[in-house]
């Protein structure tokens, strides 16, 4: 399986152009933060398709911020990733969360299950990476109706 750099990956994107190293014989995969997909899903999503490369979307939930469970002057420990965060991308992050439990409510699910749909709903995602660290939060991530 064959992994494109954060430069290879933005660049098939954007010029609908193929790494000149490719092989069509193998698998081809991006995995990626999907926020940073998102903003160009348009552009993104069908040039995978076309290209013939799988998208692994890591952080569907955006660290937890698209699952609603933050807000713009949450803290966090020392360690946490979140904590190192510059604090206007935190009050942004908080923003996105809000909005998606806003659409969330109007849909009838949770905010958590409304963001995983979106990923998964994408034809050019082959799989999702979401985190989780109580039996609650795995409940919720499988929530979700297929």
């Amino acid at each position: 399986m064959t992994f494109l750099n954060s430069s290879a990956r933005f660049e098939f994107a954007l010029c609908g152009g193929v790494p000149k190293d490719w092989e069509e014989d193998k698998y081809h995969t991006i995995a990626a933060p999907i926020l940073h997909i998102a903003r160009s899903e348009d552009e993104f999503f069908p040039a995978a398709r076309a290209a013939g490369i799988g998208v692994i979307a890591r952080e569907p939930l955006a660290n937890g911020f698209l699952a609603g469970k933050y807000a713009w002057d949450s803290t966090w420990e020392k360690g946490d990733i979140r904590a190192r965060m510059p604090r206007p991308y935190v009050k942004q992050m908080a923003g996105l969360g809000q909005r998606v439990r806003e659409l969330a409510e109007k849909a009838g699910t949770s905010p958590t299950q409304l963001a995983l749909r979106f990923v998964l709903d994408q034809q050019a995602v082959s799989v999702a990476i979401v985190g989780m660290k109580t039996v609650q939060q795995v409940d919720e991530n499988l929530g979700w109706e297929a």
